[in-house]
């Protein structure tokens, strides 16, 4: 009788189900790993300073898909297996035993998809830190440890979840009902309320965006989004209401497409849900993919951003230091458009919880006056924040506080460190100027009065010098360069520095692009197993449209509708959030923005008509043979 039980429970006949699931826990795995890599979120942030935001949404994503999906995989083992079920609960099996032992059979397959989802995510997460070491020249090697603890969490919860809805779904059951059971989809309740409601999100969404003021930043970047989002999801809820209505005002094409019309009304609750979810995924498929190819396209100058051609790094001078500065400025003066010799310290801040390991540059009043040529008028204690941000070129998040604008650290105390020693002092202003060569835009420098520098290097015991140089050709490069090897064997070239970041931009956009590849092989995958669940029953409808009359092309017009209902939907409405929200997001929207934004919409479109076209043309067999 053991044996019995254990066939009647097993699910190897869905195995293929699992593989999907694998695959979504290796993706799920190297994203948070990626995410929650120090290294990587700094080469997002010099790039874009919103990407990690966003690659964050994606994993926010993947854990509703991976619950959406396995869900469906769940419910879809349960009503094929029920019948059985029934049987043996007949035969004298007691029931609550049968739903403990098919939920252990669940949970085994899951850990098993898990374990092997993990080791392919660990290994294609090490591979990408090596392609990236390699092409990069940097050393990307933490361990993703929180990326085992929120994959192992998310779905220990996904399961836990889904098996007390499952198990009280199978013990509620009468045996008749389990020997009789056939599934019964119906519309949704208050599809009008659905509707009203989804409408109101989508157009407050738009406010948020047309009224969002000049300021990029969190709130603004979310609310707009949660709001839209939200709005999809009670539109395609309501889908099968406001969408008959269009059908109805003509009586011709009322009668044409009755068939339809009864799918919508009577079963459409099992689409409801699947489209929401695939509705989600186009939303923000689409527009990372608008973003990815936004990066590869963008051909933009950013030299402006690096004033000097060469930085070379030096500890505290001496005699002979500034002799050998002074004759290389005398012997190639000719060669030299500008040369800044100034004091600038390294040190670090503490940043979102962590310890002491963001950089920050420290510098005295009279490093800024001899690059600017600006007094700040800086007493004891205090602090001005140097964002060196082009304000015109970049949309900025900005805050107010005591009369301060702000928009890297509030006005008030803040420890910083260096040389091993904390120092706290107070932030009275934040000034947006670009004054002299950093890695990349992240990067900030606090400046401080020179009394207050003169202490800090009295006890640090050592002082820190930078010397930036520009040429007055683009013919000295080599040769000034050549002299400053002389001078100190730390030297950085602002053409290095561009194709370092030319470099970041090309692997972020590569994975982007994964991330939407991902994605799309997601939605795809939802569609094919909601229809793979419904196949056998779909084939006998569509045996008795035939039966009374209907031509071949007849039926293959309403697996095309039905077809065009799974992948058009989503389509259509994730395109118009993304559309709006990529174009009104930016308080400045260009022509290349909007060609990028359309034309990477069509090609998404296009790459789904290819994927209707298919599964059009696969079920047209199956139903109809």
């Amino acid at each position: 009788m053991k044996k019995i039980l254990q066939r009647a429970v097993r699910t190897k006949a869905h195995s293929s189900m699992y593989i999907m699931l694998t695959i979504g826990v290796a993706m799920f795995f190297v994203y948070t790993g990626l995410v929650g890599n120090s290294q990587m979120v700094s080469v997002m942030d010099s790039i874009e300073y919103t990407l990690p935001v966003w690659m964050t949404a994606l994993i926010c994503i993947l854990a509703v898909f991976s619950f959406v999906y396995y869900r469906y995989l769940c419910i879809y083992t349960l009503d094929e297996k029920m019948k059985d079920y029934g049987i043996l609960v007949s035969m004298g099996y007691n029931q609550k035993r049968i739903s403990e032992a098919f939920l252990w059979i669940m949970a085994k397959s899951m850990l098993q998809a898990l374990l092997w989802g993990l080791l392919a995510g660990t290994l294609i997460y090490f591979i990408i830190l090596n392609i990236l070491n390699h092409v990069l020249d940097m050393d990307f090697h933490a361990v993703p440890l929180q990326g085992y603890i929120l994959v192992g969490a998310v779905y220990a919860a996904v399961y836990l979840i889904n098996a007390v809805s499952l198990g009280n779904r199978m013990n509620g059951l009468e045996i008749s009902d389990m020997l009789n059971y056939k599934k019964l989809d119906k519309s949704i309740d208050y599809p009008s309320l659905y509707q009203n409601i989804g409408f109101a999100l989508l157009a407050f969404g738009l406010l948020l965006l047309t009224f969002k003021g000049e300021s990029y930043n969190f709130a603004s970047a979310l609310f707009p989004m949660l709001s839209l989002t939200a709005g999809a999801y009670c539109l395609t809820m309501s889908f099968s209401h406001w969408f008959t209505k269009i059908f109805i005002r003509s009586t011709p094409k009322y009668h044409r497409n009755l068939f339809y019309i009864s799918q919508l009304r009577t079963n459409y609750k099992k689409y409801a849900k699947l489209l929401t979810g695939c509705t989600i995924i186009v939303i923000f498929g689409l527009f990372m993919m608008i973003i990815d190819v936004s990066l590869a396209t963008d051909d933009g100058d950013h030299s402006f951003e690096m004033p000097y051609d060469f930085t070379v790094y030096m500890d505290a001078v001496d005699g002979d230091d500034l002799k050998n500065i002074e004759d290389f400025e005398s012997q190639k003066g000719t060669l030299l458009k500008d040369t800044r010799l100034v004091r600038i310290l390294d040190g670090a801040i503490q940043w979102e919880g962590q310890e002491f390991s963001r950089l920050v540059h420290v510098m005295p009043e009279s490093s800024y006056f001899d690059l600017t040529g600006k007094h700040l008028g800086l007493q004891n204690g205090e602090i001005v924040v140097l964002s060196q941000i082009d304000r015109n070129y970049y949309d900025i998040g900005t805050q107010e506080e005591n009369g301060m604008e702000w928009g890297f650290q509030p006005p008030g105390p803040v420890p910083f460190l260096v040389g091993g020693k904390v120092y706290t002092r107070t932030i009275v202003k934040e000034i947006w100027e670009i004054v002299y060569n950093i890695e990349d835009q992240t990067q900030r420098a606090y400046i401080i009065s020179d009394e207050d520098y003169e202490g800090i290097v009295s006890e640090a015991g050592y002082d820190q010098m930078k010397y930036f140089i520009s040429v007055s050709s683009p013919d000295s490069l080599p040769t000034v360069y050549e002299r400053l090897c002389e001078i100190s064997p730390v030297i950085t070239a602002k053409a290095a520095n561009l194709e370092t970041q030319a470099q970041n931009k090309l692997v972020v956009s590569v994975l982007i692009l994964l991330a939407v590849m991902l994605l799309l092989f997601s939605l795809v995958s939802l569609i094919l197993l909601r229809i793979n669940q419904d196949i056998s029953e779909e084939k006998r409808k569509y045996s008795n449209l035939f039966s009374v009359g209907y031509t071949y092309a007849q039926l293959q017009g309403e697996i095309r509708k039905e077809m065009a209902t799974l992948f058009f939907v989503p389509l259509v409405l994730g395109s118009f959030i993304s559309i709006m929200y990529a174009l009104l997001a930016s308080s400045r929207t260009s022509l290349r923005q909007v060609i990028v934004t359309f034309g990477v919409t069509l090609l998404f479109a296009a790459v789904q008509y290819g994927f209707y076209r298919v599964a059009t043309r696969t079920l047209g067999r199956q139903y109809l043979n």
